[in-house]
């Protein structure tokens, strides 16, 4: 299924993650991973690694925002999730977005 994010972005994003060695596995979610995106849609992406320092969350997040994407990215931490409806959505619709041994 189609996510409607070019090469170019996938690829932005892919080096702002790899920029990251604790982030092992990124799950895409919400309306691009299920295929009901429209031009504008946000990036949803659930990082699930429990590793990954509040800190180490915030620099990603600073990086993607800074980045030319011309999308909104959310990031959330899956481990860190405490509203379960949350979780059940990206369990449920979640595709693999990334994973660091795809670089290695």
């Amino acid at each position: 299924m189609s996510n409607g994010l070019s090469n170019r972005s996938k690829s932005v994003i892919d080096s702002v993650l790899k920029g990251f060695p604790s982030v092992g596995r990124v799950l895409l979610f919400g309306s691009r991973a299920k295929g009901s995106y429209y031009a504008g849609s946000d990036i949803d992406l659930a990082i699930m690694d429990e590793e990954v320092s509040d800190k180490e969350l915030l620099a990603i997040r600073s990086e993607l925002e800074e980045s030319d994407l011309p999308y909104f990215v959310d990031v959330v931490h899956y481990p860190s999730i405490r509203y379960q409806p949350l979780k059940e959505h990206i369990d449920r619709v979640g595709v693999v977005f990334y994973k660091k041994s795809d670089f290695n």
